[in-house]
């Protein structure tokens, strides 16, 4: 079985992944590991440029500083559909050398459209996959759980609200994206930005791992 997690960045994806492959014992692949390889080893700057341009635009001190601080929130949410696209034929290559090792195995990441989900759907079958994705719409309630729960680490925290807002109004632009592909392919979308958010982590697992 191939399970599937989508959705915008700080939605959920990680934490839904994670509780899955515990539960069933499979691994997982977080989509950023394997484009950090290819950027570092494969891709030109040219390339970075064309392909990769929410790396590209992060600079090459890989500043999320110069990410937000230089780019307007739906320029970032471009350029995240754009890298997304382009990770899809390496991604395939790892579903198919797992499939055909017989494991079955999680991949989450913003990565994840459903747009790529129907043609794992069209190239592994129907019911060889199951995905989900988890949006966030409601910008107040974003900024107010990324002050309240950063993550650990979070460069957010330290550089003020105005690059909280940046980055929230780019969750909600790529999740109404995501909504409006998932709407266009009759696929699940959750809302996590509700006040009952780990209700709605376990409800994502359950769709992926219901019997």
């Amino acid at each position: 079985m191939i399970y599937l997690i989508g959705g915008g960045v700080h939605c959920g994806k990680t934490s839904v992944a994670e509780k899955v492959t515990k539960t069933l014992g499979v691994s997982c692949l977080h989509i950023a590991s394997l484009e950090a390889i290819i950027l570092m080893l494969y891709t030109s700057p040219e390339q970075a440029r064309e392909y990769f341009p929410k790396s590209w635009m992060r600079g090459p001190k890989h500043s999320n500083d110069a990410l937000f601080g230089q780019h307007a929130p739906e320029e970032v949410t471009r350029a995240l559909i754009t890298q997304s696209r382009s990770m899809w034929n390496a991604i395939e290559i790892f579903i198919e050398t797992e499939t055909k090792m017989g494991r079955d195995v999680v991949v989450e990441d913003y990565h994840i459209h459903p747009e790529f989900v129907a043609c794992c759907q069209e190239h592994f079958g129907m019911n060889a996959v199951r995905a989900v994705f988890l949006i966030r719409k409601d910008l107040e309630k974003i900024v107010s759980y990324m002050q309240q729960f950063p993550r650990k680490g979070d460069w957010l925290i330290e550089r003020g609200p105005t690059n909280i807002t940046n980055v929230a109004k780019m969750i909600v632009l790529f999740s109404e994206f995501i909504e409006r592909e998932a709407e266009k392919y009759e696929m699940m979308c959750i809302r996590t930005d509700s006040d009952e958010y780990y209700k709605k982590i376990e409800e994502a697992c359950h769709v992926l791992t219901k019997s």
